[in-house]
């Protein structure tokens, strides 16, 4: 069973982040928060690792440190739920800040 078809969902948002920039995972159930849920990461290099659990209010806060795709997953009741996240490189806004100082 997916979690397509069953109540348990867990979500990441903002659905692309770049590298440094907190993102948030969410663990529902019937739309209701999960707290105490294990998240575990699947990293762009392909390692899995656990980021650890949900809080009372059914999130995880994470801030990804290498770019490419990263897939969280978690068992909800005993449904696999995963999510993706696609992660850019951090970019530098040097050219705005220069043109934006005064000559």
């Amino acid at each position: 069973m997916t979690c397509l078809f069953a109540l348990q969902q867990l979500q990441v948002a903002p659905v692309t982040t770049q590298v440094g920039r907190a993102v948030v995972v969410t663990a529902t159930r019937a739309a209701e928060p999960v707290g105490g849920v294990a998240i575990e990461a699947k990293l762009p290099d392909g390692s899995r690792r656990p980021v650890g659990t949900t809080r009372d209010d059914g999130t995880l806060r994470f801030t990804p440190e290498v770019a490419g795709t990263h897939a969280f997953a978690a068992t909800i009741d005993g449904v696999r739920c995963a999510t993706p996240l696609q992660v850019a490189e951090h970019r530098r806004r040097w050219l705005l800040g220069l043109a934006s100082v005064p000559l």
